[in-house]
């Protein structure tokens, strides 16, 4: 749909509940996404984003295989709904410092969030419950695991 759309900086869908596979891919000027209704994000959907340093995507339950992959700047991403998150979804997203997660979270792909610099933190929800499994898979990439009330977030 934009798929290498140099123009486009800032996506607000207020609408919209799926991006598909490969839909914003290599919007190298994109620097914010806010999608509250957005429940599924396809697969490379904002491959190549360089310049994306936020994204809010507080309905969503699937994040497709290297969705935000390669978006070396994306610094902040609330998913507080996320079910499942596929194989090498933020891999190479090298900025990346803040990962809001919610109790739904049942299931994380391999090298989901694999980088070569690890600076980020998981921020889980405190009224919430997760599975050992998630936590496992959390915890092998050896970064802080937080606990914040997100009633009390603002992204």
């Amino acid at each position: 749909a934009f798929r290498n759309n140099e123009a486009l900086e800032v996506l607000v869908a207020t609408s919209l509940q799926t991006i598909e596979d490969g839909a914003f891919a290599w919007c190298t000027s994109l620097k914010a996404a806010e999608l509250p209704k957005v429940t599924k994000v396809g697969q490379q959907a904002f491959l190549g984003c360089e310049s994306l340093t936020a994204v809010n995507i507080p309905s969503v339950e699937e994040i497709g295989e290297y969705a935000f992959g390669a978006c070396p700047n994306l610094e902040r991403i609330n998913m507080p709904s996320v079910r499942k998150i596929h194989s090498g979804a933020f891999m190479v997203a090298a900025s990346l410092r803040k990962i809001y997660l919610g109790g739904n979270l049942s299931e994380v792909g391999e090298d989901a969030f694999a980088m070569d610099e690890k600076q980020f933190e998981f921020i889980l929800d405190s009224n919430a419950s997760y599975s050992q499994e998630v936590l496992d898979a959390l915890g092998s990439y050896g970064v802080p695991i937080l606990y914040e009330d997100f009633t009390q977030l603002e992204f």
